[in-house]
């Protein structure tokens, strides 16, 4: 059986979000907001891919990955050559 791995991240008191890429966040698969406490995960990504990048994000959470004091820390895609689709206004979809 499957973690319910959004369920984890509101036990944590983090929201979880899609983004839709524009021509800057082609690349980004996933990134914590931690002053808004919000996951968000790019919606071109596959299933299977924002469930491993939402895993990632709360175990940066958990594991206090935020140096500096930085707020928000960002998790690139590897292969930049396939970013794949998203829309030109990057607003937020729910995740549920």
């Amino acid at each position: 059986m499957p973690v319910p791995l959004v369920g984890v991240a509101k036990d944590i008191v983090y929201g979880v979000c899609r983004f839709r890429s524009t021509f800057e966040t082609l690349n980004i698969s996933g990134t914590v907001n931690c002053n808004e406490r919000k996951i968000l995960l790019n919606e071109a990504d596959f299933d299977m891919r924002q469930r491993f990048m939402l895993a990632r994000e709360i175990g940066h959470i958990v594991l206090k990955h935020h140096k500096n004091g930085k707020s928000e820390r960002v998790d690139y895609r590897e292969d930049s050559s396939n970013p794949g689709g998203g829309g030109k206004n990057g607003m937020l979809i729910d995740l549920q």
